[in-house]
């Protein structure tokens, strides 16, 4: 609670100072007035604490709305791509391109293509000169020729790349695999431990798995059966 000196001061806006060289009858004048504001100044003060805490609750809200507007946005953008991704295709190569692009008409190429580009940098977020993966420059869009070139450039650059050494994110993670061991299907709890580097199919990773039931020993996984396993629902990241 604030003493009859500090109302004084917030109400003449002046220093303590200033108060002690009042005469005794002057400061008991000044101390009896900020005593009978006190109850409006109270009021005051915590109409205005409530209507910061409102405001900031309203900014709280409309940030944590925003972030979620935002994350919709996002999952909207992958179900699309996944759906669009489905029906043509990854394209790793020129041939691949080719033959996708041959059966389709004008206004569906531009759509592949668009679906092609936005997988790499949205989903796959392959590194790169941003333009290519764009599909107009200063406000015209570009040719479909144009659009090809930028991809087939993507390609060439992502098999010049190395093998990530964590694909999937999940060295040191817990898992639960569910797969058949002497006839008998069921869930073994685990943690990836490591990778090791181009032993897999075309130089690619594979995921050494470590389960609780045999902490001694490490068992190696594939990227392709880790992508079966998890398409399936048999491989959860915990």
């Amino acid at each position: 609670m604030l003493t009859r000196e500090t109302l004084v001061m917030v109400i003449k806006n002046k220093t303590y100072q200033w108060l002690d060289k009042l005469s005794p009858s002057a400061r008991l004048a000044q101390l009896t007035a900020a005593k009978e504001r006190a109850p409006a100044l109270r009021s005051l003060y915590l109409q205005r604490k409530s209507a910061l805490i409102e405001e900031r609750k309203s900014k709280l809200l409309e940030a944590k709305e925003d972030t979620t507007r935002r994350q919709m946005q996002a999952v909207r953008t992958l179900s699309t791509l996944t759906t669009q991704m489905a029906v043509y295709g990854l394209w790793t190569n020129e041939i691949e391109l080719d033959l996708g692009l041959t059966p389709l008409s004008d206004s569906e190429k531009f759509k592949a293509l668009n679906a092609q580009l936005r997988f790499r940098r949205i989903v796959l977020k392959q590194p790169g000169d941003r333009t290519l993966f764009s599909l107009s420059a200063k406000g015209k869009k570009h040719s479909l020729e144009l659009l090809r070139q930028n991809l087939l450039e993507l390609m060439v650059a992502a098999q010049r790349m190395p093998p990530s050494p964590d694909p999937y994110k999940i060295i040191h993670k817990r898992i639960n695999h569910r797969f058949q061991k002497d006839g008998v299907e069921k869930w073994y709890p685990g943690i990836v431990s490591r990778t090791v580097p181009g032993t897999g199919e075309q130089g690619a990773v594979v995921y050494q798995i470590v389960y609780d039931t045999d902490t001694k020993k490490e068992y190696p996984l594939t990227l392709d059966n880790l992508a079966f396993d998890l398409e399936n629902g048999d491989f959860v990241v915990i």
